[in-house]
């Protein structure tokens, strides 16, 4: 009678055990929206990607969804392939973290321009003199080598020291203007991020 009792409190002690396992999990479950291990997708002017869950995406051509930032991305003129200049690129504020840490795109024709005239031209409007470049290389985005500096410098709207990685991809007639931005002390920390949202980068 007593090694009865003795077993049947063993099993009810485990079940117990289970059920509260099993609570755990299930808690564990409810949260995962805050988890930047899960994605979301981005899909708008021929491009699509996906990025963390926990960033938010901005449309500054149309003004739509979430407030701007206090930063946008840099302006800049639109070459075509005579180099008469126009005003009609896309510019997309596309997804960002807060202020600071953003990716934004924008889409410049470059017709039938060499890929290094293309860059140099968009280079010369786009990056400002007071830029220091740290480094430069390629790297493959959707099949295609694309062209990547990276730069430091003092923002001065938030006194913040900047890191800029900037990335020249070329398809169909057009180069599409990377720019991943965050403070210099936390960018390397935000590089998964970003490598979310590079190596998943789509030109439909």
């Amino acid at each position: 009678m007593k090694t009865s009792c003795r077993y049947t409190g063993i099993v009810i002690g485990v079940l117990v055990l289970v059920i509260l396992i099993s609570g755990c999990m299930y808690g564990d479950e409810t949260n995962l929206g805050n988890n930047t291990s899960h994605i979301k997708t981005y899909s708008a002017y021929n491009i699509n990607f996906n990025y963390s869950s926990n960033w938010y995406a901005y449309n500054a051509t149309t003004g739509s969804n979430n407030v701007v930032p206090g930063d946008l991305p840099l302006g800049g003129d639109v070459f075509t392939s005579n180099t008469n200049r126009s005003n009609n690129n896309d510019m997309i504020f596309v997804v960002s973290k807060d202020d600071f840490t953003v990716f934004d795109v924008q889409i410049i024709p470059t017709g039938d321009l060499s890929e290094q005239e293309g860059i140099k031209l968009i280079k010369n409007s786009m990056i400002p003199d007071d830029w220091n470049k740290l480094s430069n290389g390629t790297l493959t985005i959707d099949g295609k080598t694309a062209y990547e500096d990276i730069y430091t410098a003092h923002d001065q709207s938030y006194n913040e020291q900047m890191r800029y990685e900037v990335i020249y991809l070329i398809k169909n007639g057009k180069t599409y203007y990377i720019n991943m931005q965050a403070p210099d002390k936390e960018f390397d920390k935000e590089k998964s991020n970003f490598n979310i949202i590079i190596n998943s980068f789509k030109v439909q």
